[in-house]
C-alpha cells in the first residue's frame, strides 16, 4: 500500500530526530555571521562552509548549538528593498466601489389626494482614492553576538588548524628535514677537504723526495749530489708564422679589397683587347698566352660572367701567415665556382692571382690525376686540418691529413695526406690550427690507397724549404 502525505512527513521527521540523537547530524553556529546551520558530524580537521555568508573553515572554529545557548540573542530588522504588488491585487482594489444613497421615508398623504410618485435620485459615488501599496515584507535575521565564542576574525587555513590543535598532515614539518640539511652540509666539507688534499698532495711527495741539506762544513757526497732533482726547464711555444704576420701586419681593409675584386673581375670579363685583360692580373705578360686561350676572342667557348661573391672565411697564406679575402666567381662554364684572390704588385695596385683562377675554374688537378697519376704537380686550394676517416686505420696513424678544396663551394673536397715523421708533416703539424683555413700551393701526386675519396700526397709546398722525405 502506498503511504500517504502525512505519514511520509512523520517518517522522515522521525528519520531526522534519529540522526540527530545518533550524532550524525550537528546544529553548529557560524563564528562570521552567527547564523545557525546543520551538517553532518565530522571530525575537528574537516572543512565547514556556511551557506549564510560562504564562510570556510576547520569545524573546530564553529561552536554547536549547546556552546552558544548562554549567548544573548538579538534580533535585528533588516528590511528588503520594496517590491511591487502583483498585479492582480492592484487590478483589484483600485475598481470603483458603488454606494448606494440612503431613501427617504415617504410621507403619509390623504387618501383623496393622490400623489406622483417622486423619481428616484441617481446614485452617489465617493471620489476614489488611490490606494497605497502594502508596505515592504520584513524579515528578522539574528545578529552576529558579541560573545568571544562567535565573534572571531576571519582566520586562514593554517591558523585555524593550529587553533583547534590540529595540523593536516601536508602542514606539517618532515622530521628528517633537518637531518638531510646536516648531511648535505657535511658531504659539501668532505668533498672540500678531499679536493684540498688531492691539490696538496704533489708539493708533500716533492718536498719529501728531496735530499735534507747537508750539515755546515760538510762537503755533499757524489751519490747525493747525483740523486738531486734536477729543476724542469720549459720552452716557450715558438710563434707560429700566422700569429707573427697578425701581429706585425697591417690591418685588412676588406670593403677596399672587395671593391677592386669587383671591378678587376668586371673589367677581366668586358675587355676587348689582349692589353686591358692582362692589366687586370698580376703579372699578367707571363700568362698572357694561358689568358688569351681562356678569354680571348678566338675562344668559341667563352666564359660569360655570373656571379661574384665574397667567401665568408678568411684564409691564411702559408707560409708568409698573412690573411687573405677568397672571392667565388661563377660563369657559363664554371657552376662549381672558381677561388679568386686579389695580390698586391710593387706601385701598390691590387690584381688577380692568375694560376688560382686559372686552375679552380679548369679543374686542371682532377684531370691530371686521372691521366697522369704517378706525376707529381703543382696545384693551389685552400686545405683545413680533418681527422683522415676517409683513409684505413694505419694510414692515420702514418698520415697528417687535411681537406683540399679546390671548388669555391666546398663540396667534394681531396684528402691531402703529408707523413708525419717528415720536416714537412713537422712543419705543417706546427703551422695549422683546427679553427682556420690556409691557401697554398702545393706539389702532389696521387697516394694509391683504399679511400672513399681522392687522396693525394703532399710532396712539397711553395715557399717552405721543408723536404717531404726523411
Amino acid at each position: 500500500m502506498g503511504m500517504t502525505f502525512g505519514s511520509r512527513v512523520g517518517l522522515s521527521v522521525r528519520y531526522f530526530y534519529f540522526f540527530m540523537n545518533q550524532g550524525m547530524i550537528a546544529c553548529i553556529l557560524c563564528p562570521a555571521c552567527g547564523q545557525s546551520f546543520l551538517c553532518q558530524q565530522q571530525g575537528q580537521e574537516g572543512m565547514v562552509s556556511c551557506p549564510h555568508c560562504a564562510h570556510q573553515g576547520l569545524r573546530g572554529s564553529f561552536s554547536t548549538q549547546g556552546q552558544s545557548e548562554r549567548v544573548t540573542q538579538v534580533k535585528r530588522r533588516i528590511s528588503r528593498p520594496s517590491e511591487p504588488a502583483p498585479q492582480m491585487y492592484y487590478q483589484s482594489m483600485m475598481q470603483p466601489v458603488m454606494m448606494m444613497a440612503p431613501q427617504p421615508q415617504p410621507q403619509p398623504q390623504p387618501q383623496h389626494q393622490p400623489q406622483p410618485t417622486p423619481a428616484p435620485e441617481p446614485a452617489y459615488y465617493p471620489p476614489t482614492t488611490p490606494i497605497q501599496p502594502p508596505p515592504a515584507p520584513v524579515v528578522w535575521r539574528q545578529p552576529p553576538s558579541s560573545s568571544p565564542i562567535l565573534m572571531q576574525p576571519q582566520q586562514s587555513y593554517a591558523e585555524s588548524a593550529q587553533e583547534a590543535g590540529y595540523l593536516p598532515p601536508h602542514l606539517r614539518g618532515s622530521p628528517w628535514r633537518g637531518l638531510v640539511i646536516v648531511g648535505m652540509l657535511l658531504a659539501i666539507l668532505a668533498a672540500g677537504a678531499w679536493f684540498w688534499w688531492e691539490s696538496t698532495q704533489p708539493e708533500l711527495q716533492a718536498n719529501q723526495s728531496r735530499p735534507a741539506p747537508a750539515a755546515l762544513g760538510a762537503a755533499a757526497s757524489p751519490t747525493a749530489v747525483q740523486t738531486a732533482v734536477e729543476p724542469e726547464v720549459r720552452k716557450a711555444d715558438i710563434a707560429t708564422s700566422t700569429e707573427s704576420a697578425a701581429a706585425t701586419g697591417p690591418p685588412l681593409d676588406l670593403p677596399a679589397i672587395t671593391r677592386d675584386a669587383s671591378r678587376l673581375i668586371g673589367e677581366l670579363f668586358a675587355a676587348d683587347t689582349p692589353e686591358k685583360r692582362h692589366a687586370c692580373v698580376y703579372n699578367g705578360e707571363n700568362y698572357a698566352a694561358e689568358i688569351e686561350s681562356l678569354l680571348g676572342e678566338a675562344n668559341p667557348q667563352r666564359p660569360k660572367l655570373l656571379v661574384l661573391s665574397a667567401l665568408k672565411i678568411v684564409a691564411h697564406q702559408l707560409p708568409v701567415g698573412q690573411q687573405t679575402p677568397l672571392f667565388n666567381l661563377t660563369t657559363s662554364t664554371c657552376k662549381h665556382g672558381a677561388l679568386v684572390r686579389l695580390i698586391e704588385d710593387s706601385d701598390g695596385a691590387r690584381r688577380i692571382d692568375w694560376p688560382l683562377l686559372r686552375e679552380t675554374h679548369e679543374q686542371t688537378l682532377p684531370a691530371a690525376l686521372s691521366t697522369r697519376p704517378e706525376e707529381p704537380l703543382w696545384a693551389s686550394g685552400r686545405i683545413m686540418p680533418s681527422h683522415g676517416f676517409e683513409l684505413p686505420v694505419a694510414a692515420r696513424e702514418q698520415y697528417l691529413t687535411f681537406e683540399l678544396h679546390i671548388t669555391a663551394n666546398g663540396k667534394s673536397p681531396l684528402v691531402a695526406c703529408v707523413d708525419r715523421e717528415t720536416p714537412l708533416g713537422r712543419y705543417f703539424d706546427r703551422e695549422t690550427d683546427w679553427r682556420q683555413s690556409y691557401l697554398v700551393r702545393l706539389l702532389l701526386r696521387k697516394l694509391p690507397l683504399e679511400s672513399s675519396s681522392t687522396a693525394v700526397l703532399i710532396l712539397d709546398c711553395e715557399g717552405t724549404a721543408q723536404p717531404a722525405s726523411r
